[in-house]
């Protein structure tokens, strides 16, 4: 059993694989929620453009890590931001399946509102190899 005195949990944090530095080895850390919600989305198999529109949304690019719609990730049309709606366009192919946006803000995912429907992307087999 061991004792300490401390007030605080001990911390012990890596940023980015590298172990961070403590001053007086007294880490501490603040948990905020990201702002915003999802509300609605839509996607255009022809053009690769994803469509979001939400509550509370990033204003500007260096609050957005990253957007990432059927396991591809999404270029953002910077001039769309606007706080209730973003365009971007997807850098590969969707995968198949149903799939949900997500948005990740620099504090973390934006939530996805509780009725947002995930959208199917359907896939058509033309030929196989080896058949057996």
């Amino acid at each position: 059993m061991l004792r300490t005195y401390e007030t605080k949990p001990q911390v012990i944090m890596h940023v980015d694989g590298l172990p961070a530095v403590c001053h007086n080895l007294t880490c501490d850390f603040t948990y905020t929620i990201p702002h915003g919600e999802v509300t609605g989305f839509a996607y255009n198999l022809n053009t690769k453009e994803l469509y979001l529109v939400g509550i509370d949304l990033p204003l500007n690019l260096s609050s957005i890590r990253h957007v990432e719609f059927a396991h591809s990730l999404c270029s953002i049309d910077e001039s769309s931001l606007n706080g209730t709606e973003l365009r971007c366009i997807l850098d590969h192919d969707p995968v198949c399946g149903s799939h949900l946006p997500k948005l990740v803000a620099r504090l973390g995912l934006v939530s996805n509102n509780e009725t947002l429907v995930p959208l199917t992307i359907n896939c058509t087999v033309y030929d196989a190899y080896p058949t057996t």
